[in-house]
């Protein structure tokens, strides 16, 4: 059996694709991580702020540093190494893993790519909630380019949960 990385993307923020990588971290009991793990440092360094209180304060307020976290990943990317390579450079030694958050297609095409040579098996979820009011971000939707599974999250939390089982029961078949 080999190892898993679901990478949950979506077209627009707020799309419930943090909720959809929680559920499957949960779920499967594997790890979870988001894109901007991997850039928090460098933010926390910017701002003066330490990583841990930036996680807590984005708990009650998801715009914290928000701006100053997209300008860090754009940067990371500038230079060639965009968060969602990085995130696979701190992944753990075991098992399955979920990484959400990928906001570029070159980007995800490279992180499939370069996980598939670290013998995972990739699965690319996107998420996407059209009657939301978004804030603008730098999200690309060629990312949905790339998926395997299309998740429209138009319903409750329920039926989301259910969307998503269905997605983990063919990725065991599938693999």
């Amino acid at each position: 059996m080999s190892k898993k990385l679901y990478l949950v993307v979506s077209d627009c923020p707020q799309s419930g694709k943090t909720t959809v990588s929680t559920f499957i971290a949960s779920y499967k009991k594997c790890g979870r991580m988001s894109s901007s793990d991997a850039i928090l440092s460098r933010v926390s360094k910017l701002t003066g702020i330490a990583v841990g209180e930036i996680k807590k304060r984005r708990l009650s307020d998801h715009n914290f540093c928000r701006v100053e976290l997209i300008a860090e990943g754009n940067k990371m990317a500038d230079s060639g190494y965009p968060p969602g390579v990085a995130c696979l450079d701190m992944l753990p030694d075991y098992g399955d893993v979920v990484i959400d958050g990928i906001r570029r297609a070159w980007e995800l095409d490279e992180t499939i790519t370069r996980a598939k040579k670290m013998g995972f098996d990739v699965f690319v979820i996107g998420v996407t909630r059209p009657t939301v009011i978004t804030t603008q971000d730098n999200t690309e939707s060629e990312l949905f380019d790339f998926i395997d599974y299309k998740i429209v999250n138009d319903k409750g939390l329920r039926e989301l949960k259910a969307d998503v089982l269905k997605i983990l029961e063919q990725t065991e078949s599938d693999s």
